[in-house]
């Protein structure tokens, strides 16, 4: 069983880790970002969780997630904070950015699904924090996984990254959100295309009635 922890400013936590899942206890002032097993095999997050690209991002409400309020991924609620990788592909490296950020000064990983976490880039109120994770064994194609934070800003952001590819933007939909906007266009794609079969049948009925 993997599971694991990015320390950021301080290296005094507590945590406890049943066999899905985890719960983390941060001291005041100590914002951390953990990587766990999923709360459940396979996931236990809403489709939205399942990530088709190398990149996402999602939201705190209250800086502490799942602990005091759900993960928000294009919009929708993420209670467990569990994700799923579906990109078809193996992320050997996980860049996370973190907006806003705080100055960090450790990041330690402990049986963590990569075997080195640094803080490349140091924040504050104005700039974001980015933790790089790289080395083995990595997040596999279609494997579950969790990501619970805890300690920072309320409403702060945390853009991931995998492979190199870069951050995704507030302003642009992610590739999870674009398949679910695709699917939703194609359903009302059918949708429209059965009421004016519908439409011309009626149409033509009345004209024969004529």
């Amino acid at each position: 069983m993997r599971n694991g922890v990015c320390t950021l400013l301080s290296l005094t936590m507590l945590w406890a880790l049943p066999a899905w899942g985890g719960v983390i206890i941060a001291p005041p002032g100590d914002p951390q970002v953990a990587d766990l097993l999923p709360s459940e095999p396979g996931g236990g997050g809403p489709p939205a969780s399942h990530i088709g690209g190398l990149t996402f991002s999602f939201t705190s409400a209250t800086g502490t997630s799942p602990g005091l309020s759900p993960c928000v991924i294009a919009g929708i609620s993420d209670s467990v904070c569990d994700f799923v990788n579906v990109s078809g592909q193996a992320w050997e490296t996980l860049t996370i950015t973190v907006t806003p950020g705080h100055s960090l000064t450790a990041c330690a990983p402990i049986s963590v699904f990569y075997s080195a976490c640094v803080p490349t880039q140091q924040g504050d109120s104005s700039t974001p924090s980015i933790l790089s994770f790289s080395g083995t064994p990595g997040i596999g194609d279609a494997e579950a996984f969790s990501l619970a934070v805890v300690g920072w800003d309320p409403g702060t952001r945390f853009a991931v990254s995998a492979n190199g590819a870069p951050p995704p933007s507030e302003a642009s939909p992610e590739p999870g959100t674009w398949l679910l906007l695709l699917g939703g266009l194609v359903g009302l794609g059918l949708a429209g295309g059965a009421r004016w079969r519908h439409f011309s049948q009626a149409s033509g009925l009345r004209g024969l009635s004529n």
